[in-house]
Order: structure tokens, then C-alpha cells, then sequence
């Protein structure tokens, strides 16, 4: 009787332990693919900051602001709009002191190294009207200088690639776009790019260049097109939309649209701002450091002061289908977060005496 007990027990305590076992490993294999489907959703992050290069407070700010956010949400590279290197005064700039002046310019160190040393991540720039006003092939040779500094040349694509999601970036010379095109057909410059150096390459071949990576087949249907400018195509401040971009770079990105997803990027206007014509993107972000622009220029393409107010607009803002999602004068930059082909992307502004900076706008695409 007592040996039927026992046996009994005994098989109790293994049939316990059997279930026990299953359990213990069920657990640890759902905790590993958990982990796993947690690792596989961390977005692909990466910052897009513009109009910084002056050395001074304000820049300095919304470093800081940028540097703090980065430390929780770490990016995998930075994208700079444009114009890394301002001559700081109107003295300055009208002595022809803009940019930089050759590839040991201590701007490198004062205005990007020194101000940016705790985001160790890759910095892909862009080259600003202010930037080509100085020595734009110094900016271009300080790549083999800097560890963190990227400018392969004038303009120039890379491949990032996050699981399923792959981005195509494509960064454009804008100062040779806007300013290589003349008015009168004999090579004379618009007023807009008085200052402003560009090279004797043909325009043309950088347009056909563009054409031939927004036409080329991107690995997976929800890969990502990110193209990058200094100056607009669309804008509602500062130096507003740019006719030439419109008629000649819009359609490119229209056209890539009908297949994969399009984003635009571009500095110069000192502000922060979402515009969407049909199914591309535009985000302005040039808050990083210089004197902001409240409202949009007389001297901006297809301006006009709308009739009984002081409003000026632009024609080529009205155009069918363009909606202004969202524009504030504010310092700051955008973080951009790509997962599972969406775009989140987010805009912060950087406010003076504020120990970090604030969201002020997201949207999803």
C-alpha cells in the first residue's frame, strides 16, 4: 500500500515538473521572440537640422537641445540642410567673407566640431547659398578631415538600409540649380545669388542625374525616397518657393511618387515647415542657429501683398493642391523616424532659457 503511495507521488512530482519544464521553456521562447519583434520595430532614426554655421548663442541653444533629445533617442545620422558656414555680420559678407575659405578654416572646429562634439554619428551636408558663397570644394575636402563630417561632392547619394525599410538619399547641389540659370539666357544671375560661386559643370547634368535615381528601382515596394536641397521648392517664409525648382525638379519627385514614397527636405528659410502638394512631402527645417524669418520676402518668387492687408503671398504657393500643413518662425530642427515604410516625422522648436527642446508638430506619412 505504502509502495502504491509512493508511486503515486512520485509520478505526481515528474508530471509537476514535465509542465513545469514546457511552461519554463514556452516562456523563454516567446520572451526571445518578443525581444526579437522589439528589436525588429526599432525605427530607423535620424535628425534634419539647417541654417546653424554662426558660432553664436542661438546656434549654440539649439546644439544643446539636439544633443540632450539625441542622448534618448539616439539617430543613426544627421542630415544638415545647408549653409554649415555663415560669414556672421553684414560687414563681414559684404567684405566677401562667407563660408569658408579653405579646409583649414577654423569655422570647422568653432562652428561645427566644437558645437556638435556629443552627436558621434554621421553628418551628411548640404550645400547652402551661404556655404557656396565661400570655398564650397573646402567643404567637400574636410570629408577626409573629420570623422563625422560626410560631403563626398557637390551633390552626391547613399543607401541606408533597416530591415525591410531602405531609404534612398539623394543630396542636392541647389546652388548650382537656382543660380546656373540665367534670366536673360546669357548666363546672368538673378538677384537672389549675387555672392554665390557655382561651377562650369552644366546645370543639365545634375537635373539628369536626379532623373536617372528617382527612376531607378528601389529594392522593396516600401522603400523610401529622402531627397535633400538647400533651397525650396515650396515655402510661406522667408525666401519663399522657388520657380526654377518648381518647374524643373517638382515633377521629378511627383512622377517617383507614383511608385514609392517621397520626402523632401530643404533649408534656407529660417523656420520650420510641412507643405504637401499631392503625394510628396516638403519639410522645412533651417532653425538651426541664424536670424529666423517671421514672414515671407518681397523679393520671394511670385510674392504679392494680398489686397487690404500686409500680407504678402506667393503665387506660386497657390498653386492647385499645394497645403500648408503647418509653418512657425521657430529655432529648431526635426526628428524623423522611418518603420515599417511610415515616416513619423517631428518638428522641436528651441526656446531661450528652456533646458530642453519642445514638440510642437508631428505628422505621419
Amino acid at each position: 500500500m505504502k509502495s502504491k503511495f509512493t508511486v503515486r507521488i512520485v509520478t505526481q512530482f515528474i508530471i509537476i515538473f514535465v509542465v513545469i519544464s514546457i511552461l519554463f521553456v514556452y516562456a523563454s521562447t516567446t520572451s526571445r521572440q518578443l525581444r526579437g519583434n522589439s528589436k525588429q520595430t526599432t525605427p530607423f532614426r535620424f535628425y534634419v537640422i539647417g541654417d546653424f554655421g554662426t558660432g553664436q548663442a542661438d546656434q549654440h541653444r539649439v546644439a544643446q537641445h539636439l544633443t540632450a533629445l539625441s542622448f534618448d533617442a539616439k539617430p543613426a545620422l544627421v542630415i544638415s540642410t545647408g549653409d554649415q558656414m555663415y560669414g556672421v555680420s553684414d560687414i563681414e559678407r559684404s567684405k566677401g567673407y562667407d563660408g569658408v575659405s579653405s579646409v583649414f578654416d577654423p569655422s570647422f572646429k568653432n562652428k561645427f566640431e566644437n558645437v556638435y562634439s556629443n552627436i558621434q554619428v554621421p553628418w551628411y551636408m548640404t550645400l547652402g547659398n551661404h556655404d557656396c558663397a565661400g570655398n564650397a570644394s573646402a567643404q567637400i575636402l574636410y570629408t577626409s578631415k573629420s570623422k563625422h563630417w560626410k560631403m563626398p561632392a557637390r551633390y552626391y547619394s547613399f543607401q541606408a538600409q533597416h530591415y525591410h525599410d531602405v531609404l534612398q538619399f539623394i543630396v542636392l547641389d541647389s546652388c548650382s540649380l537656382v543660380c546656373a540659370v540665367s534670366k536673360n539666357g546669357k548666363g546672368k544671375q538673378n538677384d537672389r545669388c549675387t555672392g554665390v560661386h557655382v561651377p562650369s559643370t552644366p546645370r543639365q547634368k545634375q537635373v539628369e542625374w536626379l532623373r536617372r535615381l528617382l527612376e531607378r528601382p528601389l529594392p522593396t515596394p516600401q522603400s523610401i525616397f529622402v531627397v535633400v536641397s538647400h533651397w525650396p521648392i515650396f515655402s510661406a517664409m522667408g525666401n519663399g518657393p522657388t520657380a526654377v525648382m518648381i518647374s524643373d525638379i517638382q515633377p521629378l519627385l511627383q512622377k517617383a511618387a507614383g511608385q514609392y514614397k517621397v520626402i523632401w527636405f530643404n533649408g534656407h528659410d529660417h523656420s520650420l515647415q510641412h507643405i504637401q502638394r499631392r503625394h510628396v512631402n516638403y519639410f522645412i527645417s533651417g532653425g538651426g542657429g541664424f536670424k529666423l524669418h517671421p514672414q515671407l520676402k518681397t523679393t520671394a518668387d511670385g510674392a504679392y501683398i494680398e489686397k487690404g492687408t500686409s500680407m504678402i503671398r506667393s503665387k506660386w504657393n497657390e498653386l492647385p493642391d499645394v497645403d500648408i500643413k503647418f509653418q512657425k518662425a521657430s529655432f529648431g530642427f526635426l526628428k524623423v523616424e522611418i518603420d515599417q515604410g511610415r515616416a513619423h516625422v517631428a518638428m522641436y522648436e528651441s526656446k531661450p532659457d528652456e533646458t530642453a527642446a519642445a514638440l510642437i508638430y508631428t505628422t505621419v506619412i
